[in-house]
């Protein structure tokens, strides 16, 4: 207990400047300034935090439905432990959502929270069915109501979600945060997190916890082997380095959770993550809201969109000191990545990245290893001009500019994007970048020049004309297509309500109408 209020003390005396003139009366009325620096705090965030239930469908039973055998009471004698809506009952998986704020004046709200406490639950605009979860929103002035996907992405553990009772809960009038800059938190930071553990917040009331930032871009336990293809589908990009590390132990429930700093920032939220391969017992984990995390939530799935990263077209490995000292080179630092190979027609190769080069820096952030790179790179949109610093033997340092590919996507599946890009679209047709699903690459990978058919509405004209998921196209109306922009351009640039021509991998043309 005194280790405590030292601690509280010291805070006050040297992070909340406001406190300064507290430090001269006597250590209680310092103690309870803070105190009510927190209280302030919490009240101001709490009613943003909401407790969100995931039921799967054979523990589902709605409320309207009779139990056997049983006589209803109508008012309130039979604890209805098995209705989402009732106040009695427990969910089995559980934990927290922070309503935000975003959109034109910050006038729009919608929950995020981690995907993996929302996954298997109805995508908005789907037919609600037996195979989906339900997931239910609880709110800290007791209102429930269900929630559907809008958008969720398996690799950064992000979804957003929307409800689908707007008359008894109005999202649009909730209080929400804004996402903070989280780009320049240092080590030592106090934080406070609200949270659902062990469900205790499930009536919507976010409990609190308090701490520190212990530590940043940290890396939780890897899946399994860098080059195993099933460990590759479930490797999220806080494998590589994103995350930031609390002394808060975040107990079951714990993800999905508001983490704030001491000004009352919305500046990341917590995960529930392993530290150890093996070890069941999570640590504090964050996700913070820097620059590309924040792209990525409000740009991409708050738009309903697939969130997409970057992607050079390399085989990248790890380079030691004692490979340095092996090949007698003197890069200016103790370790970087190696480009082992370079996929032909890549980014990389359009690039003028070569075999065997060392990756020093990108844009101007130092590259230690192989996380870093991949990091690095990943948290960057497809499309993005990336500044790379390499060292090549024979010539030593020099700088290459690399326009990035889109990450092949392993497992697309478990991705839920409710909305397409319109500039992608055309006709009954949906177009991606050449590399955006992996089953539709070549082996050993090779760039397509052109772009990806991703989908094909039933009925369109594209599927009228036989055009299949999967196909290539490298031209529209005669010109060249490799990326979105591209083929985006191509279709505006095509005169309206004239058929436009589209050439494909294997020489075939079709011709469609707007």
């Amino acid at each position: 207990m005194t280790m405590r209020i030292c601690c509280l003390f010291v805070v006050a005396a040297t992070m909340l400047p406001s406190f300064a003139s507290a430090q001269d009366t006597d250590p209680l009325a310092l103690l309870k300034s803070i105190e009510a620096h927190y209280k302030k705090l919490i009240k101001r965030a709490s009613p943003s935090v909401v407790a969100i239930a995931n039921i799967e469908p054979a523990n589902l039973r709605r409320p309207e439905e009779a139990v056997p055998n049983v006589r209803r009471i109508p008012i309130g004698d039979l604890r209805d432990l098995d209705d989402p809506s009732s106040p009695d009952f427990i969910p089995k998986q559980f934990g927290s959502g922070i309503t935000i704020a975003h959109g034109e004046n910050q006038a729009e709200r919608s929950i995020l929270t981690n995907f993996h406490l929302v996954r298997g639950g109805v995508p908005v605009g789907a037919t609600s069915s037996s195979e989906y979860h339900r997931i239910m929103v609880y709110f800290s002035d007791r209102r429930s109501a269900e929630a559907r996907i809008l958008a969720g992405d398996p690799r950064s553990d992000l979804a957003v979600l929307k409800l689908t009772d707007s008359v008894h809960v109005n999202l649009n009038k909730q209080p929400g945060l804004t996402l903070a800059d989280a780009s320049k938190v240092e080590k030592g930071e106090s934080i406070v997190v609200l949270g659902n553990p062990y469900a205790i917040a499930r009536d919507g009331s976010a409990s609190v916890s308090r701490g520190m930032v212990s530590n940043i871009s940290r890396l939780p336990a890897p899946p399994g082997a860098f080059n195993d293809p099933e460990a590759a589908a479930k490797t999220s990009i806080h494998h590589f380095g994103t995350l930031l590390h609390l002394d808060t132990r975040l107990n079951l429930g714990g993800s999905g959770g508001a983490l704030l700093n001491l000004d009352g920032d919305l500046i990341g939220m917590t995960t529930s993550l392993a530290a150890l391969e093996g070890y069941e017992k999570s640590v504090g984990f964050a996700v913070p809201f820097d620059q590309s995390i924040r792209r990525m939530i409000l740009e991409e799935l708050c738009k309903g969109f697939e969130v997409e990263y970057g992607f050079l077209g390399i085989y990248p490995a790890n380079v030691l000191s004692r490979d340095l000292q092996r090949m007698r080179l003197n890069i200016g630092q103790f370790a970087a990545a190696a480009a082992v190979d370079v996929a032909r027609f890549s980014p990389a190769a359009m690039g003028r990245l070569q075999r065997d080069d060392l990756i020093l820096e990108i844009n101007d952030r130092k590259i230690l290893s192989r996380d870093d790179l991949m990091r690095e790179i990943g948290i960057q949109k497809p499309g993005t001009v990336s500044k790379l610093q390499i060292f090549r033997r024979g010539r030593g340092r020099e700088y290459l500019y690399v326009t990035l590919g889109k990450w092949p996507v392993l497992a697309d599946e478990a991705i839920v994007a409710t909305r397409q890009r319109p500039e992608r679209q055309f006709a009954g047709l949906t177009i991606d970048f050449p590399t955006a699903r992996r089953k539709f690459s070549p082996e050993p990978l090779v760039y397509p020049e052109a772009v990806l058919v991703l989908n094909i509405e039933e009925g369109s004209p594209a599927d009228d004309a036989g055009i299949e998921v999967g196909e290539f196209i490298t031209h529209v109306n005669g010109a060249k297509v490799k990326t979105p922009d591209d083929f985006a351009k191509a279709i505006t640039d095509a005169s309206n309500n004239k058929p436009v021509e589209f050439q494909f991998k294997d020489s075939r043309r079709v011709s469609l109408k707007p």
